[in-house]
């Protein structure tokens, strides 16, 4: 039996920019290790102006970062000889341009 899914994101009009397998070994999870990483390709986008959409299969690390939940999806592979359900989540971590802006006039400022 086929499900057909009946919703659709979609992000117009913006920038974005897109991070990929972020996996930190099971030893060293719990240590901000992840957070760091994700802290640091923020802060790439944000000198670039550029919206973040996460593809993820877990979801703590990224809302504690800021990133919005836009949507989850669950998933069966059992029929592909996977190992059956499990969860995909979709995320936007939306740069701010009133922060540009700020940051602008306060480099102006300094100059003058």
């Amino acid at each position: 039996m086929s499900q057909q899914i009946n919703r659709a994101i979609l992000l117009i009009g913006l920038t974005l920019e897109a991070l990929e397998h972020l996996v930190v070994l099971p030893e060293h999870r719990g240590q901000g290790i992840g957070s760091a990483l994700i802290k640091s390709g923020l802060k790439e986008a944000q000198k670039i102006n550029a919206d973040v959409f996460i593809y993820a299969k877990t979801r703590n690390v990224y809302e504690r970062v800021g990133c919005r939940l836009l949507d989850h999806v669950i998933q069966d592979d059992s029929k592909f000889g996977g190992t059956g359900k499990f969860a995909i989540y979709i995320y936007l971590w939306e740069y701010k341009q009133e922060n540009a802006d700020q940051r602008k006039s306060k480099v102006m400022e300094e100059r003058s």
